[in-house]
């Protein structure tokens, strides 16, 4: 679809890895991830998410009430009796446009994820039911294909001349994403 797609994948793969690994890879696939390990993933995604979203917020032409998530994964932790614990807004404070745009990139590839994530967390015995009606890696459901290729379109239109700014921001991305992660165990 674009250079920037492939630069971005190449590029990102090692953090994304590392993310994955961090995110209790190996307990989802292996059918023993805990309810406990389940909201401290949801805490996570919301922190990232919402701290994001105020971010993505600051780019006039960027389709934010399309894409938000935070909502999603605000109704998931309520599902299983867990209040959503407050986002660190100042994640992204600093980070200019192209920055923002690898950002989004990480945020949306997630989405991708999701679809297979939703599937490992219903083979979970603690957790079939609250996975099976979860919001957030249901994602975009059907849509999830159609709406990554907009992504992917926007993402190419508005590179031009900022691909290695982007590429920079979405390793940012995975790095705050990872250091959340640890921050709201």
């Amino acid at each position: 679809m674009g250079e920037i797609l492939s630069q971005l994948k190449e590029q990102t793969r090692e953090l994304h890895e590392q993310t994955e690994q961090l995110f209790y890879t190996d307990a989802l696939k292996g059918g023993t991830l805990t309810t406990d390990q389940y909201k401290h993933l949801l805490q996570a995604h919301l922190a990232f998410h919402k701290a994001l979203e105020v971010a993505l917020s600051t780019i006039d032409n960027y389709p934010l009430e399309e894409r938000r998530k935070a909502a999603w994964i605000e109704a998931d932790l309520t599902a299983i009796q867990a209040s959503p614990k407050t986002a660190p807004s100042t994640v992204f404070e600093g980070w200019n446009t192209s920055e923002l745009l690898g950002a989004a990139y990480v945020a949306e590839g997630s989405m991708l994820g999701g679809q297979v994530i939703k599937r490992w967390l219903q083979a979970h015995p603690e957790l079939g039911t609250y996975a099976g009606e979860s919001k957030f890696y249901n994602g975009y459901g059907k849509n999830t294909g159609e709406r990554w290729k907009s992504f992917g379109t926007y993402l190419v239109t508005n590179a031009a001349g900022h691909e290695p700014a982007i590429v920079e921001g979405a390793k940012k991305a995975f790095k705050a994403y990872q250091a959340i992660f640890k921050a709201v165990a």
